[in-house]
């Protein structure tokens, strides 16, 4: 059992919590951050990338920063779970909560399996720190999930635990390997409420495995040296492609699907990739002629180059229809007739999970 005599910052101690800074104390572990163990920093690619990003795709460059999929998983019998958080910038956008944009949430439960929500961080709107208490009163030894913001960077995060409180190791996660998701802004968490509630970390908590989010918003062109960099992910269980919603209007899915697939196979030759076409949009049912004969044509493209490359052998690709997501009232499931809602996210998540465990038999 490891104690809060881990290294703590005793100047921000006071009389009902002691502060641990997941950078610092071995018994958190920070998840859904593919190069955090050498990098130890919040950004979803690694460091010795940053140049090269920079270069290819300066928007890349700058999302990557965002925290979306980041989770801190730790164990304590403390019946107080504070946080304290530093933000690259103020919450601003005006279509997402603050607490989905720059805020943490909270699952609580006696293992990976009994996880429950709690509670989301509350703060100004032009707050760049804040201090919040998740819970207090609440006994007992438990399994506690912090879920990072989805559209800020974190420049750092300390967790508070009652004096005297254990703090432990919460181990892995039931299922081993990882999940590596490429996309869009709806991948990266646009427009869910609270964090948690992105289906990266929906999927995460129902399956009990960890994802990585590459969600880049409006940036998810397939470029190959983007392609390099997911695939360079160690552990990977299995690869999602969900950027049909950036790169099909533009033209450069047609360029770029066949050898995404192609640059992760150079590395994994048997890890299942999943090619998930564009969920609905309204805008396609009101101008059938235009946009809905477009999108009609790109899921037509990303399922004849899955079938293309099965006849060619690899059994381990496979199209997914995302339209089918959503029910006949899809148009109640987004906050812009683009952008899911939390109904939204939950519909993908739900879509999602039934082909995940099929696939992975799990």
């Amino acid at each position: 059992m490891i104690m809060n005599k881990e290294k703590n910052d005793s100047k921000t101690n006071n009389e009902d919590v002691i502060w641990f800074d997941p950078l610092e104390t071995n018994a958190i572990r920070v998840r859904g951050f593919a190069w955090f163990d050498n990098d130890r920093r919040y950004r979803r690619l690694p460091a010795s990338s940053d140049s090269l990003v920079a270069r290819v795709s300066p928007n890349v460059a700058r999302l990557s920063g965002d925290a979306a999929g980041g989770q801190i998983h730790f164990r304590t019998d403390s019946d107080t779970v504070e946080i304290a958080a530093e933000l690259a910038a103020p919450s601003l956008m005006s279509h997402m909560t603050i607490a989905s944009q720059g805020g943490f949430d909270c699952y609580v439960g006696s293992d990976f399996s009994d996880l429950k929500f709690y509670a989301t961080t509350t703060f100004p709107v032009d707050a760049k720190s804040y201090r919040y208490r998740f819970f207090a009163g609440v006994p007992g030894d438990k399994l506690v999930v912090l879920n990072f913001p989805l559209y800020n960077r974190v420049e750092s995060v300390r967790v508070g635990v009652k004096p005297g409180a254990a703090l432990r190791d919460p181990g892995d996660f039931p299922q081993p390997g990882r999940i590596v998701v490429y996309g869009t802004s709806i991948t990266q968490g646009a427009c869910a409420s609270r964090p948690g509630l992105c289906y990266t970390n929906i999927l995460s908590r129902r399956l009990g495995i960890e994802f990585i989010n590459l969600g880049f918003s409006g940036s998810a062109f397939g470029e190959p040296e983007i392609a390099e960099l997911v695939s360079e992910v160690s552990g990977a269980r299995m690869f999602v492609l969900d950027y049909e919603a950036n790169a099909g209007t533009n033209g450069r899915l047609y360029r770029t699907l066949e050898d995404f697939i192609k640059i992760i196979r150079g590395r994994y030759p048997n890890a299942p990739i999943v090619v998930v076409s564009r969920i609905k949009y309204l805008f396609d049912e009101l101008n059938p002629g235009t946009l809905g004969k477009m999108r009609r044509e790109l899921r037509e493209f990303q399922k004849n180059v899955v079938s293309a490359l099965r006849e060619k052998g690899d059994d381990a690709v496979y199209f997914v229809d995302g339209s089918g997501f959503f029910p006949d009232d899809y148009h109640e499931f987004t906050v812009d007739s683009v952008h899911p809602n939390d109904i939204g996210f939950y519909r993908i998540a739900e879509g999602l999970e039934k082909e995940i465990r099929k696939i992975l038999k799990i």
